[in-house]
């Protein structure tokens, strides 16, 4: 097995391949967590982030070992009072919603499916030239839609 140090030097970038790289980095969009939450493996964060813009979400945003995560994460909230808490914590936040919720405060929603996330690009965190907050109507396989329902009456939210 390499070292670390071995494996931190397969990491290296030549000056002509960063020039390449530099290109890269306007259309490159890749998704933190692809598969889980960003904040179970922060290791690749840096190198994601530095190559080029990434766009992820994490539930773990209350959690002070995670704050780490703004720049490159959203909060992934459920609830009007989750958005609040991450608001007040420095998160943007993305949210989810059912379509007869209003938009909340300084949020938008989400434009897919008319606009793929790699041509959007709004949900790459604190750093991201977009400030607002992004909501997103509960879609999908009506499992989990049905699931979020009851999540909202648990919560005495109202279910329209």
């Amino acid at each position: 097995m390499p070292s670390r140090q071995d494996q931190t030097q397969l990491y290296v970038v030549t000056v002509f391949e960063r020039r390449h790289v530099n290109r890269l980095r306007e259309v490159f969009i890749s998704r933190l967590g692809k598969w889980g939450d960003p904040a179970s493996d922060k290791s690749v964060i840096p190198f994601m982030t530095e190559y080029g813009r990434c766009l992820g979400y994490t539930h773990q945003w209350q959690g002070s070992q995670h704050q780490d995560l703004q720049p490159s994460c959203m909060a992934s909230v459920d609830d009007p009072v989750e958005y609040g808490r991450a608001n007040d914590m420095g998160w943007r936040t993305f949210r989810t919603k059912l379509e007869s919720d209003p938009l909340l405060p300084n949020e938008i929603i989400c434009p897919y499916p008319k606009v793929q996330c790699v041509d959007c690009g709004m949900c790459d965190g604190k750093d991201s030239k977009f400030k607002k907050n992004i909501a997103v109507n509960a879609h999908g396989v009506r499992y989990k839609v049905n699931r979020y329902k009851e999540y909202r009456t648990q919560l005495e939210l109202p279910v329209v």
